[in-house]
């Protein structure tokens, strides 16, 4: 029998060639979902410019500094079939990864915080510990902030949307710090964490992009519960895949991974374990996802792969120093 994708990327993990060419050759890519690159490069500047603007605007003695990231592909991959207006998609997309990105920076705030502070640079006049304590609330403030500003910049939502999107994903991140401060218990199924991390979480994050539809006119007719069904098990896969490619770190820190789970329940059979999960996330996800098209489906099922294909030394947004 021939080994699971997910079976052969664990094995493969720190080979990144190796897995760049696994993966590639995979009949489960589809590779046309790298022509969201550049275009997710350019919200990604763009939403490091509002970040930017607004560390000067309140007079933040430190910024952050992070490497360009391409959150936005998950925003294109899954809007856009619905959106016909390529601006209103774009600020959608800018939507999607400060909201993204806040996700990510609280669980590394948990998870590892010397991750969390290594996105900033601070600076030398001002105590660190003093900086290290305010960063936090700082860039969630800014962030929400501008979540607010870019939901004025879309044209086609009423005010009372605005507020209803923006009340969506503040409660969105608000719950998920339920889920962040359980990711250290010892005694963690690995059902336990795909409920917990896959789903409550990572599920959960994508699965605002139904919201943010439902409020958003559509070019094609859209049952949003079902929507939010199937991209909460899609975000569940991009978890799974991410929990590979972090196993090695997560064990170190005793953070919370299904991976790590599956192989001290079940030992051997851990990683067909983990196969099987991951075939029932993507058959569930799937079923609910019928609002896209064969083509389309095919593309967003190729999220959770599509990290392992990039080469993330050579990302640069557009108009960046060579």
């Amino acid at each position: 029998m021939d080994e699971h994708i997910t079976e052969k990327l664990v094995r493969i993990r720190r080979d990144t060639a190796a897995a760049r060419s696994v993966v590639a050759a995979s009949p489960q890519f589809d590779s046309t979902i790298l022509r969201y690159q550049k275009p997710a490069l350019r919200v990604w500047g763009n939403v490091q410019a509002r970040l930017a603007a607004k560390e000067a605007v309140f007079g933040i003695p430190y910024r952050l500094a992070e490497t360009p990231k391409l959150y936005g592909i998950d925003a294109f991959v899954t809007l856009s079939p619905f959106i016909t207006e390529g601006r209103q998609l774009e600020l959608l997309a800018e939507l999607f990864v400060i909201f993204y990105l806040s996700v990510h920076y609280f669980d590394d705030h948990v998870e590892h915080r010397s991750k969390f502070f290594s996105k900033f640079e601070f600076a030398p006049d001002t105590n660190l510990d003093t900086q290290h304590g305010a960063a936090p609330f700082s860039f969630l403030l800014i962030a929400i902030d501008i979540m607010y500003d870019v939901l004025d910049d879309i044209s086609v939502l009423s005010d009372r949307s605005r507020l209803r999107i923006a009340d969506r994903l503040v409660e969105s991140l608000a719950l998920q710090t339920r889920y962040f401060a359980a990711e250290r218990r010892a005694d963690l199924t690995p059902q336990d964490v795909l409920e917990m991390k896959q789903r409550e979480v990572s599920g959960q994050t994508l699965g605002v992009v139904a919201d943010i539809l439902s409020y958003v006119p559509s070019k094609r007719e859209v049952d949003i519960e079902r929507l939010r069904k199937g991209l909460v098990y899609l975000g569940s896969l991009t978890q799974i895949t991410d929990d590979i490619r972090d196993m090695d770190l997560d064990r170190q820190m005793h953070n919370a991974n299904i991976v790590n789970s599956y192989v001290r329940v079940q030992g051997g059979s851990a990683l067909g374990a983990l196969a099987d999960t991951y075939d029932k996330e993507a058959t569930l996800a799937s079923e609910f996802l019928d609002s896209y098209t064969t083509e389309e489906l095919s593309t967003l099922m190729s999220l959770p792969l599509y990290p392992f294909v990039i080469d993330k030394s050579a990302l640069r947004p557009p108009g960046a120093p060579q």
